[in-house]
């Protein structure tokens, strides 16, 4: 049986130390003074601290502590929130082996120590010391400072992180969620290392961060914010506080603080300013300590809507009827970070109506919709996104939504649920389209599942846009328009775009303002269900999609953008510059032109350099043929050539031995007969005005 707590006056009285009438005296001077009964007793004579602790001692059986006498690290300080601190009377006054130490103004609060310890997981232990009512409050005014409730203050007013490791103001307004248990936290009492944790948070949201890096060096911590799309760096904390700073983050994203070996997963939410925010919590242990990344998922800031993400009618128009099909797959691809998320749930807002059943699987879930059901993988209890999913089908569904395809088994149930009837939304992680298709082969998913099951793909990135106020018109040269594959020319008219003003204005960050979208739609036809069945190669699906279904690759999708003033040349050089799948363009008329062909159809302009002498390809460095040992002609010896058969119907005149670059005896030179081409060296006839195999000008 638990024991009853009794006061300190009642055990002093029970153990002799003082007299009931001594005691009433006291708690009378208390109710006027609002002193505690102990300095009361002290300063009157009556007990000496020794006897306190002894009573103490021998009321609960355990160890007393005087809390002066103990020097509490941030870190350990960090390790119980501030409002179980609050609420059951007791802080944390050492941590070491595993063995948390908890100071208690009653130890036998059971309670209160399993909240502690559901909090830092089963592996911590816990020990109980006694305290008084008066240490366990001047240990608040120690450590936690005390004031009257400070007014909301708005993003803007949030000071540096630099200037907080020096004075933490508490100069902002955040508290927890509804379904959070560490209470308020808006600046009143709140310990140092918290007020910078939350200093982070808040920081990162006024400055519309997507993801925040602590990241543990040498001789520092380094903060750094992702701001449309690239990492910043903010500020550099000193490095002793680093294990504080991580004891922290990992409390209230309810992570195991005492496992540093491993990586761990969670999340937290806050209020921030009115707002609900969610973060994504992952820990990496590295060289210098543990690295803290949060993705930042602001539903507030977020729009769902085809028609918000797709700019060109074009492509618009083309999701939007593949999405509307009654059944089948359609798998969204790009890296982490790209808006697969976004893309997916713009797709399902359009498809949400009373009249279908819509059921998700994600890990975690990002958006909240109404009127679908939403649920959340948990591996770690067996609830697969692959046991989901055949649940799914069991609960008459219309539309389904898994979060990512990770593995064979999800990848093989996803497509037989298209199969079977209904329509099914995924996400992977592949560089393209075409990526997507080889990757479900990679994972032996068969083609012809593969090409039964899906209605299209859609590939995507984020590039920054530039801001629209001050942006900056630029003439790029023409060896920049040939390195990125420009194909937007008009006649007679110089390409101009824009690019960014890297001073920024008022309304932008150094230029930029947000961020876009860069899409590659593969939409499914007859000819590419045959390739793809043929288990056809990447270069083959992305050929077929090009010239068949009127796929735009990534790069030229980002070059649209360029041209249409929505980005600049930097950020598709960052983004989307590739060379795979690149089409060749004629030197002279920037026409598309074919690998195998040697001049170009449109303008004549000569796409392969051929030996005169014996027809075989050379390159331009070259100064001889590898075949014949011909000395290469160059462009202004071909255009003499042609300017000489255009003046004069003499006969090409026989190769001399002068053309050579070594012994002329050691070859087998041929004839340039008048009945074969003087460039190939094929049959012609006399009255063709042109070789039909190199495009040649003929007598």
């Amino acid at each position: 049986m638990a024991l009853v707590r009794k006061r300190l006056g009642e055990l002093l009285v029970e153990a002799n130390m003082i007299t009931e009438d001594q005691l009433r005296d006291c708690l009378d001077e208390q109710a006027r003074t609002n002193d505690s009964l102990g300095q009361i007793l002290i300063r009157n004579g009556h007990v000496t601290e020794s006897n306190i602790k002894d009573a103490l001692e021998l009321q609960y059986g355990i160890n007393y502590v005087n809390p002066k006498h103990v020097n509490i690290t941030p870190e350990v300080l960090a390790m119980v929130p501030e409002n179980i601190i609050r609420q059951h009377l007791l802080f944390p006054i050492s941590f070491s082996n595993n063995r948390l130490t908890l100071a208690m103004v009653d130890p036998t609060n059971l309670p209160a120590i399993d909240d502690v310890r559901f909090r830092l997981g089963k592996n911590v232990s816990i020990t109980s010391v006694v305290i008084t009512e008066d240490d366990f409050y001047r240990f608040l005014e120690q450590y936690f400072k005390i004031e009257e409730k400070a007014p909301e203050v708005k993003l803007s007013n949030v000071e540096d992180n630099d200037d907080l490791i020096n004075e933490l103001n508490d100069n902002y307004s955040i508290e927890d969620a509804m379904d959070e248990k560490d209470g308020d936290e808006s600046g009143q009492n709140t310990a140092p290392i918290i007020r910078l944790s939350n200093n982070i948070l808040v920081q990162a949201l006024n400055q519309k961060a997507s993801d925040i890096h602590i990241e543990p060096q040498e001789k520092y911590v380094k903060l750094r914010y992702r701001r449309d799309g690239v990492l910043e760096e903010q500020s550099r904390f000193p490095k002793n506080i680093a294990p504080a700073l991580t004891a922290r983050f990992k409390i209230i994203s309810n992570l195991d603080i005492s496992e540093k070996r491993l990586p761990q997963d969670g999340r937290l939410r806050k209020i921030i300013n009115g707002k609900v925010i969610d973060f994504r919590v992952s820990t990496l242990p590295s060289k210098y300590g543990e690295k803290i990344v949060m993705r930042i998922l602001d539903k507030s800031n977020t729009t769902l809507g085809l028609d918000k993400l797709f700019i060109y009618p074009e492509m618009l128009d083309q999701v939007r009827e593949f999405s509307s099909r009654p059944y089948g797959i359609i798998f969204v691809t790009g890296p982490t970070g790209s808006g697969k998320t976004t893309s997916l749930y713009s797709i399902l807002a359009e498809r949400n109506t009373p009249d279908v059943n819509v059921s998700t699987a994600e890990d975690p879930i990002e958006y909240d919709l109404e009127g679908i059901t939403q649920s959340q993988a948990q591996p770690a209890i067996g609830l697969t996104f692959a046991r989901l999913l055949k649940a799914f089908l069991r609960q008459d569904p219309d539309i389904i939504l898994i979060g990512e395809t990770r593995d064979k088994e999800l990848a093989h149930v996803a497509i037989e649920t298209a199969l079977t009837g209904h329509l099914v939304f995924t996400s992977f992680h592949t560089n393209d389209a075409p990526g997507a298709i080889t990757r479900l082969q990679e994972m032996g998913i068969p083609g012809f599942l593969t090409s039964s099951a899906t209605i299209g793909v859609i590939a995507q990135r984020l590039v920054r846009r530039i801001c629209q106020k001050c942006k900056v018109k630029y003439n790029p040269s023409k060896d920049e328009l040939d390195y990125v594959g420009w194909k937007f020319y008009e006649p007679d008219k110089m390409v101009e775009v824009y690019k960014i003003n890297p001073d920024g204005c008022s309304d932008c960050n150094k230029g930029y303002k947000g961020r876009m979208g860069v899409y590659e739609v593969l939409q499914f036809n007859d000819e590419l269900r045959e390739v793809v069945n043929k288990e056809g190669t990447k270069a083959q699906i992305r050929d077929i999609g090009k010239k068949t279904a009127g796929m735009v690759p990534l790069k030229e999708y980002s070059l649209k953008l360029v041209r249409d003033g929505f980005t600049d040349l930097a950020e598709v050089l960052r983004v989307t510059m590739t060379d795979e799948g690149e089409e060749k363009l004629c030197g002279g008329c920037k026409s598309v032109v074919e690998e195998h062909w040697t001049r170009c159809p449109y303008c004549l302009f000569s796409l392969k350099t051929s030996c005169h002498a014996c027809g075989a390809f050379v390159q331009k460095e070259w100064k001889a043929c590898v075949q014949c040992g011909v000395k290469v002609q160059t462009k202004k010896d071909d255009d003499d050539s042609h300017s000489h058969h255009s003046e004069n119907s003499k006969p090409k005149a026989e190769v001399k031995k002068d053309d050579f670059e070594f012994n002329f005896d050691q070859i087998e030179t041929k004839s340039s007969a008048s009945a074969k081409c003087p460039t190939c060296l094929a049959e012609v006839q006399m009255d063709w005005d042109n070789c039909p195999y190199c495009h040649t000008v003929l007598n």
